[in-house]
């Protein structure tokens, strides 16, 4: 029933009331008109204070029609405040017809807004992990590691003291040519679950995937350095056999203990040398980088090691590109992902295990110069476009980007996309 019908019958009734009580007086009136003939003032008072009464009980039953109507009001309020609280609640509709339209449509809205809400909570959540979390393994990505590793030097309780693992994957590039990418992503991804099972079982513990094939295992409260970092080693090992793949690759390891206090740039310092250490011994191998082991003199040599590692691989010609078609959806080739390699040892070794101390020793732009040279090379022996990685540095010097258009206008060649 519609509004208005509701509120002319609530009048009608009022009325019938009115008049019904007129009747009653008028009634009582004149039955007793003769005796009343000696009294008519008292009559009038008595006629007055009947229609009194009438009025009364018919404003009470006014107010209370009108609180019978309008009571789906208080529904739709309450709902609205149910809403604003993130509570999306539903309520019955009622018969009058103007009601229930607003109400069908608040019901609506309250299903609309909680599946948005939901879908946007979906959304942020996937974005707060694809920010956090390494794509391929499911493993920390390095800046949220750091950000951990750093919470645990910072505190003050019985975390701010453990153990810190790199585990690195050696090999990583000659896998890749070998078993191709998807297998070695798969790999990966093996690996990542291994980590996180050691992950879960130890509360507080954080597992990483730091650059392309070091792995890193933060633990804390855990005091035998050796033993955590033999734990990880252990875990990949099995992914690698697993997948028969454990005779093409080695798995040496460093580890140390941290305290509170200490910075990260120092435990990285640490391992760093350690790591680099063991896996030039070529052997799977774990060293243990005590506090002290490492100062800033062997970081100079370091330094002044790989500079001589960069002037022979410039001069004798030892930097390469791989070669990584990429396909659009209907199959056609786009262009060749091209990262630079480096050999070192006989052995091909990734840009994210040289990078670190070019950009130390600021050779970027020799190794930019260096790689644009190998893309157009590579450009005219293929007759396909290619796409390369330069440095941020590089990228924004304008020097730099006419260093690129002139070699490529100066050898008849383009480039389709330089990152």
């Amino acid at each position: 029933m519609s509004l208005y019908k509701q509120l002319w019958l609530a009048v009608i009734i009022l009325l019938t009331v009115v008049f019904a009580g007129s009747f009653v007086a008028t009634s009582l009136s004149v039955k007793t008109y003769l005796e009343q003939q000696l009294g008519i003032q008292n009559a009038v008072y008595a006629l007055a204070l009947v229609f009194l009464i009438a009025m009364i009980v018919a404003g009470c039953l006014g107010s209370y029609l009108l609180k019978i109507i309008l009571r789906p009001l208080d529904d739709l309020v309450e709902q609205a405040q149910a809403i604003g609280d993130r509570r999306f609640i539903t309520i019955a509709e009622p018969s009058t017809r103007e009601f229930k339209q607003v109400v069908s449509a608040m019901n609506s809205l309250s299903d609309r807004i909680k599946q948005m809400l939901r879908q946007e909570a979906k959304r942020f959540e996937k974005w707060q992990r694809e920010a956090h979390i390494d794509k391929v393994t499911g493993l920390m990505n390095r800046e949220s590691f750091i950000k951990t590793l750093d919470a645990a030097l910072q505190s003050d309780d019985v975390n701010s003291t453990g153990s810190l693992s790199l585990i690195r994957l050696a090999g990583l590039t000659r896998l890749n040519q070998t078993y191709g990418r998807k297998s070695i992503d798969g790999m990966l991804a093996d690996i990542g679950h291994a980590l996180n099972c050691i992950v879960i079982q130890h509360g507080r513990w954080a597992a990483s995937r730091l650059n392309g094939s070091d792995f890193a295992l933060l633990a804390p409260r855990a005091m035998e350095p050796a033993d955590t970092a033999r734990e990880a080693q252990k875990a990949i090992q099995e992914i690698l056999e697993n997948r028969s793949m454990h005779g093409d690759v080695r798995l040496p390891g460093a580890t140390t203990l941290f305290t509170h206090g200490e910075t990260i740039s120092e435990l990285l310092i640490r391992l760093d040398g350690s790591l680099l250490n063991a896996d030039q011994e070529g052997e799977s191998r774990i060293n243990v980088a005590n506090k002290g082991d490492i100062q800033l003199t062997t970081v100079r040599e370091q330094m002044a090691r790989w500079r001589v590692i960069f002037e022979q691989a410039f001069h004798g010609h030892k930097f390469s590109l791989a070669s990584y078609p990429a396909i659009d959806k209907e199959g056609n080739l786009l262009h060749l992902e091209s990262p630079v390699r480096m050999e070192l040892k006989g052995e091909l070794i990734t840009a994210g295990q040289f990078l670190p101390w070019i950009n130390r020793l600021e050779l970027s732009g020799e190794l930019d110069r260096h790689v644009v040279d190998l893309a157009l090379q590579l450009i005219e022996q293929e007759g396909r476009p290619i796409c390369i990685n330069l440095s941020v540095a590089s990228v924004v010097r304008v020097v730099t980007i006419i260093d690129v258009v002139f070699c490529t206008l100066f050898d008849g060649l383009s480039v389709r996309a330089v990152a």
